[in-house]
């Protein structure tokens, strides 16, 4: 038999027009739901930035201690999202299932900022890299029900062999997003404030956020489809031969964080030391 009869062909994903196409279906279909799960995080962000930038009668503190909170609920809220995406549930339901993973999410964020850490310790490449390959966490989380480390091998997995065209897909849709923020803020800025114009762009990602999560569901949809053996297998890191990559990684930025803390430490130290000592 031939050879290539022998060989399989690889798969390509789908074009950039297609992609673009099939989320802005799923956009117009989820719209209004997707806009009311979002809205919280977005609306306390808001409220944050309002206290802070107008000078109201609260403390700084209080105010980051809001902004903080609004950025805790932008990052957890991928959560809520992509189970709608996937279950087609409502706002209740979407974050009733959500609210038992907060805490495994969390350790998940850890994990990421670890592992890109240690990726950018080892050298500047290694970590944007890690960036673009951990990019569908969210969804092996939910989706997939996986936990910890073999989240961030499994999205690794979808990526490998399909690295450009991931990677020019999600530069793409980031420099769609930064046009439409930065249109909005030219817009309003020059003649309500640059405040308003901030706000205005806030009130930007209450559309743009739940067009971005879809993209990426399809992205992602549209790659376990071409690597069906992935999802089915019980151990990410079994179908990597290991994934001691990203292991590795994380106990980089472990011993990165720790040997900075300890810097920090010492020189605190020193500086009490040498107080004391005039």
């Amino acid at each position: 038999m031939q050879k290539d009869v022998l060989e399989k062909p690889k798969l390509c994903l789908n074009s950039v027009n297609s992609l673009f196409s099939d989320t802005w279906e799923l956009y117009q279909e989820r719209f209004v739901l997707l806009i009311r799960i979002v809205l919280l995080p977005i609306l306390v962000t808001i409220l944050g930035y309002t206290i802070s930038d107008l000078h109201l009668p609260f403390s700084r503190a209080e105010s980051g201690a809001v902004l903080f909170v609004g950025w805790l609920l932008s990052i957890f809220n991928i959560v809520p999202i992509v189970f709608s995406l996937q279950n087609k549930t409502d706002v209740d339901d979407s974050y009733k299932a959500a609210l038992p993973w907060v805490v495994p999410f969390a350790w998940l964020m850890i994990l990421e900022i670890l592992a890109v850490a240690g990726g950018f310790v080892m050298l500047i490449i290694p970590g944007i890299w890690k960036i673009f390959a951990f990019s569908f966490i969210s969804y092996v989380f939910v989706i997939e029900g996986r936990r910890g480390l073999d989240v961030l091998q499994q999205s690794k997995n979808y990526i490998d062999g399909y690295w450009w065209a991931v990677v020019g897909r999600i530069i793409l849709m980031g420099i769609f997003v930064m046009m439409a923020a930065a249109l909005v803020q030219l817009l309003v800025a020059p003649t309500l404030g640059k405040v308003a114009g901030d706000i205005a762009a806030m009130i930007l990602t209450l559309f743009t956020t739940p067009f971005t999560a879809i993209f990426g569901y399809n992205i992602y949809n549209n790659l376990k489809a071409l690597k069906p053996e992935l999802a089915e297998a019980p151990s990410a890191a079994a179908a990597a031969n290991g994934g001691g990559f990203v292991k590795a990684s994380v106990i980089v930025g472990v011993a990165a964080l720790a040997l900075a803390a300890l810097v920090v430490i010492f020189f605190a130290w020193y500086g009490v030391a040498h107080s004391l000592h005039r």
